[in-house]
């Protein structure tokens, strides 16, 4: 018996030996290999007026990937989330877009506001990154002042143009309308994008835009007069694309002229500004809405309830859904190389909470649009439509 622990001994102190000349390995002295984590940048207005926006991209870019890291990470390495404030300011989205990617992000999930979205573009082709914008809607966002798509710039929510042709879509079908009227702010470059798409939809389908006009928000003049314009038309449909606390007013003035046409808005009358006894009976298109039937959109509710103890929002069900959208890009790729990830992301079909969803040429994303109608003081879900 010590004749055997002795020869142990011996053994392992000449294994040493060996070890210590660079010969073989001792087992018990080698340091555990370190992983290197793969960092991903999450950018948005965290701070301002436009704080709440970013708290949702918080939330749901950290419930996934904390999700993601579970499940023992990304490509068997952890992933280390980089949060940045973008305000909505072009240049300080710029200077935060540059200092992440020093910091050795090559993925961002963001902006937010079309200025800091754009910034955050035009960093990232220089310097070799990846973006997903969650929430930016604008053509700027993937398009160059040349008309070609950016390279490595994506975006998981629909663009104005497809909600506004969702919207016409949706109308003709549902109401059988033929004449439309469509009015928008005179200084929105918004409600012009929206109220071009839904016209040329609306005509493609069969219908007539019987008037067209815009108006100052701040000349009810104006206004009465542009109305006044509508009403000698007898539309079925008025098309009113624009933001909440400017369309409140468009809508009662409306109904005070005896303009009786159903009212359709778009994504800015998603909110607490909507005027519910107002817009009572008018529909509107939107990215998400937590009335979904589908047990998807239930699952995510209970998930994100049991987290933060509220209802998740549509910018939060985006940023989760962009988070997931990257990460299995990356996954199935492989390979954090940004052109490889690029080619994933370009030739898959995902299916996430806001609804199953494939890049197309632009990089933008066919999905479905939700409709919600405003009816008894509330949101109600719709409908789904693919534009």
């Amino acid at each position: 018996m010590f004749k055997c622990n002795k020869c142990t001994f011996l053994y392992l102190f000449w294994l040493c030996v060996a070890y210590s000349l660079g010969l073989v390995a001792c087992g018990w002295d080698a340091e555990p290999e370190v992983v290197t984590p793969i960092k991903i940048a999450v950018l948005a207005p965290l701070s301002d007026d436009f704080g709440v926006l970013g708290q949702s991209v918080r939330n749901g870019a950290v419930l996934a990937i904390d999700e993601w890291n579970q499940r023992g990470g990304l490509l068997g390495r952890p992933i280390e989330v980089i949060l940045n404030d973008t305000y909505c300011d072009y240049e300080t989205a710029a200077e935060v877009a540059n200092d992440v990617i020093d910091q050795g992000a090559r993925f961002i999930i963001g902006g937010v506001c079309s200025d800091a979205s754009i910034a955050i573009s035009e960093v990232v082709l220089s310097r070799d990154a990846l973006q997903i914008s969650p929430a930016t809607t604008t053509a700027r966002l993937t398009m160059n002042t040349s008309g070609r798509v950016k390279a490595r710039v994506f975006r998981a929510c629909f663009t104005d143009a497809a909600q506004a042709s969702a919207m016409a879509k949706f109308s003709v079908a549902r109401f059988s309308a033929e004449r439309a009227a469509i009015l928008y702010a005179d200084d929105s470059s918004y409600g012009a994008t929206l109220a071009d798409a839904f016209e040329e939809r609306f005509v493609e389908e069969g219908g007539e835009i019987v008037a067209r006009g815009t108006y100052d928000s701040e000349d009810s003049e104006g206004l009465s007069l542009v109305l006044e314009d509508v009403s000698a038309t007898s539309p079925e449909l008025l098309y009113l694309p624009g933001y909440a606390e400017i369309v409140n007013n468009v809508i009662i003035q409306a109904r005070m002229r005896g303009i009786t046409a159903t009212v359709l808005g778009s994504d800015g009358w998603n909110g607490p500004q909507l005027d519910l006894e107002a817009a009572n009976q008018s529909y509107f298109a939107t990215h998400y809405t937590n009335s979904d039937p589908r047990s998807a959109v239930q699952s995510w509710i209970q998930l994100y309830q049991g987290k933060f103890i509220a209802d998740p929002d549509a910018l939060a069900t985006l940023t989760y859904d962009t988070a997931n959208i990257l990460l299995s890009a990356i996954q199935a790729a492989g390979t954090t190389d940004n052109a490889t990830v690029v080619q994933m992301l370009t030739a898959t079909k995902f299916d996430v909470v806001s609804g199953p969803l494939a890049f197309d040429a632009f990089h933008d994303p066919v999905k479905p649009v939700v409709i919600l109608k405003v009816q008894g003081g509330q949101f109600n879900y719709v409908d789904r439509v693919v534009p």
